[in-house]
């Protein structure tokens, strides 16, 4: 799980799905690599350039996504 901002979050899980956050408390699904057999590990947000990182597990990259407003 990384905070984008206070009360919004990105939250991923195992099998390769993140989830937005917000401060309703409601999820919303904005990726799932589920049919592409690539899992998710430990995301990370650098907030300076807007990129969101996923390293994945068994295809053996790290993929980039820019956060938009």
């Amino acid at each position: 799980m990384v905070q984008l901002q206070k009360g919004t979050y990105l939250v991923s899980n195992w099998y390769g799905e993140i989830y937005f956050c917000g401060c309703n408390g409601q999820a919303k699904k904005i990726l799932d690599t589920k049919d592409q057999k690539i899992n998710a590990a430990d995301i990370e947000y650098d907030s300076k350039s807007k990129l969101l990182f996923i390293p994945t597990f068994f295809a053996n990259s790290v993929m980039a996504y820019e956060v938009k407003d």
